[in-house]
């Protein structure tokens, strides 16, 4: 929860509307603007919140990215996001993937770099008690 006193924030990193923001000599400055790859409008995808989705649902196009590189197959990818109320969309959503392969990867790798960034911003007593927790929940990380 913001305090709005820069000098009790948390040290870290926060992605809030597309800015991310670091405690820097105990004041929050504007790192940099967070944008994402464009991409060809689709029907089956939608850009929201500064990421790309299947149409009408919550779920990432990174999550159907990584399912087709992994070589899970259409019913897999059913299974494992069973919101997806029509399989058409999820089909129509993966041909989007693979007819833009180039924009996806940048997509992708963007995403991969600003996560990396972020989670060298993490204290790593914080990691430590998050993998504790996740360890004594029988949880994994996402």
């Amino acid at each position: 929860m913001s305090t709005g006193d820069p000098s009790v924030e948390p040290p870290g990193a926060l992605v809030a509307s597309g800015i991310m923001w670091m405690l820097l000599n105990d004041r929050i400055e504007v790192k940099q603007e967070v944008a994402i790859v464009e991409m060809p409008a689709d029907r089956f995808v939608e850009a929201r919140n500064r990421g790309y989705y299947v149409a009408g649902t919550r779920i990432s196009i990174d999550s159907v990215a990584y399912a087709i590189k992994r070589g899970e197959t259409t019913d897999e990818i059913l299974a494992d996001f069973p919101t997806v109320e029509r399989r058409e969309n999820l089909e129509g959503a993966i041909a989007s993937i693979k007819r833009h392969s180039d924009e996806i990867e940048a997509y992708l790798s963007e995403n991969a770099r600003r996560w990396d960034e972020a989670r060298k911003l993490n204290p790593p007593d914080l990691v430590e008690k998050a993998r504790k927790f996740r360890g004594v929940r029988n949880l994994r990380s996402a």
